[in-house]
């Protein structure tokens, strides 16, 4: 996945809402995040950028829910370093990620984008609860769900 559109709203809306699903459905993930900045606004634009944003969060969740760690990348240099749990964990931290929107404090907008993280999630959280109950079961998907059921409680 290189990029959600942005310029149409119908477009952007169908991206967004098969995210989890394209994610989930990939062979490999590679993390590309070069030190630079961003065109319009300036910010420095790396990994821990990245790492800040909802969007990017779902996606690693998502990839590390149907497949594992084991084919999850960041390529650094010249070449790629593994994905690890100390990596992952503030992206299970999907909701307390960054969005554009909240940046700029939702002008002209009446909600949140944080709001269309909920299909995709529910979508997760099901895949999630079927793998507890043993339907498509992945050791990732059980670990996650470890992982937000201790959350949880």
């Amino acid at each position: 996945i290189l990029a959600i559109p942005q310029c149409h709203v119908g477009m952007k809306s169908l991206a967004v809402n098969s995210l989890y699903a394209y994610a989930s459905s990939t062979s490999g993930f590679i993390v590309i995040a070069p030190e630079g900045f961003h065109e319009n606004t300036g910010a420095p634009s790396n990994l821990e950028s990245y790492r800040s944003r909802v969007w990017t969060r779902v996606e690693q969740v998502a990839m590390f829910a149907a497949n594992g760690l084991g084919k999850m990348y960041i390529a650094e240099g010249d070449g790629l370093r593994k994905f690890d749990m100390d990596f992952l964990k503030p992206s299970l931290e999907i909701f307390q990620a960054n969005m554009t929107c909240c940046r700029r404090k939702h002008e002209h907008q009446d909600y949140c984008d944080k709001e269309t993280v909920v299909l995709p999630m529910l979508g997760l959280w099901f895949r999630l609860l079927a793998q507890q109950r043993n339907v498509g079961v992945t050791e990732s998907g059980k670990e996650l769900c470890e992982i937000y059921s201790a959350e949880i409680q």
